[in-house]
């Protein structure tokens, strides 16, 4: 019995280390770390930029509909959705195609989704916390916006039981999305913003 508590309060100490690390955005930790903080709006708003005159958001986050018009901050909801689904299932696969080929973003993330499923940790109830989100660019299948965001709720499940993880502090740094010619919606980028 002592055994089993000690296993399972290193386990949860693991957790808390290794997640707080880098799980907490798709950048790996970068904007965390280069103190990518910002002034933030009250919690649970969005403030989105008006699209362009005649601009088109194009495809849905699944890219099922390429011409449905979508906001920004609907299509940024969206990608982060199936990007926690993605980590509650272990899937490598589907986590790497969310990001476009030679991503760092892209390769940051899938890097550390393997190393909790070598550990034997799974990643549940993923959920960023939107402030605010911006756009800077959108042209024919681009967007480019600037968000400011956190770890809201995640739970890290491993043998020796769950930990709810901390929330996170607010990080601001420029997305790049492209649509593939697949109609889905991939992050090209990441960029820490520096104040």
């Amino acid at each position: 019995m002592r055994q089993s508590v000690a296993m399972k309060g290193a386990a949860v100490g693991i957790l808390v280390v290794l997640l707080l690390a880098g799980c907490s955005s798709y950048d790996g930790g970068a904007g965390r770390r280069a103190g990518g903080r910002a002034r933030i709006p009250a919690p649970e708003t969005v403030v989105a930029a008006a699209d362009p005159p005649g601009a088109s958001a194009g495809a849905s986050a699944g890219g099922t509909q390429p011409d449905e018009p979508l906001p920004a901050a609907a299509l940024l909801h969206a990608w982060d959705r199936r990007r926690a689904l993605a980590w509650a299932n272990g899937d490598v696969q589907a986590l790497g195609d969310l990001y476009t080929a030679g991503s760092g973003a892209g390769h940051a993330d899938v890097a550390l989704l393997k190393s909790y499923l070598h550990r034997g940790l799974r990643v549940t109830g993923l959920r960023m916390q939107v402030f605010a989100v911006l756009v800077l660019h959108h042209g024919h299948g681009r967007w480019r916006l600037l968000v400011t965001d956190r770890l809201a709720r995640a739970v890290a499940v491993g043998v020796g039981g769950s930990v709810r993880l901390p929330r996170d502090s607010a990080a601001t740094r420029v997305i790049s999305l492209v649509r593939g010619s697949d109609g889905r919606w991939r992050v090209s980028a990441v960029r820490p913003v520096r104040r």
